[in-house]
């Protein structure tokens, strides 16, 4: 009886450390893919100040391509979630593109990797705006 125990025990010893070398080698996860938390906005690369709910607000991206886009304002002294789904695709450029679409529309932004930062940028009437986000 020992013995059968003994064998087993080895056998799944052996079974245990050879899946998760391959799961290692095998890891091709896009930089992209986690949840990223809204941590600073930026005009003109002055720093603009959020609220505590501003704070609140991520975009998560799955494996599957799958994405959401997690924002919160201050409506009547209350912290809104306004959750909307969509998908997120890597460009050839290195960027990535999320389209959403939420009660109102569809819309896309655009994200860039830079420094362990997520970034949204966008020129408006002459200005810089800059959303980061980061783990």
């Amino acid at each position: 009886m020992k013995k059968v125990i003994l064998v087993t025990t080895v056998f799944l010893s052996a079974l245990t450390f050879s899946c998760s070398s391959d799961d290692d080698a095998n890891d091709t996860t896009d930089p992209i893919v986690g949840t990223w938390k809204y941590t600073q906005s930026l005009v003109d690369g002055k720093e603009e100040s959020l609220s505590a709910c501003e704070k609140k607000g991520n975009y998560v991206f799955a494996t599957d391509g799958k994405a959401n886009d997690n924002y919160y304002e201050d409506v009547n002294s209350e912290c809104e979630l306004d959750a909307v789904s969509g998908t997120w695709k890597k460009n050839d450029n290195g960027t990535y593109t999320g389209t959403f679409t939420d009660s109102v529309e569809e819309y896309s932004e655009t994200f860039k990797l830079s420094d362990g930062k997520l970034l949204i940028e966008e020129t408006d009437g002459g200005k810089l705006y800059t959303e980061v986000y980061t783990r």
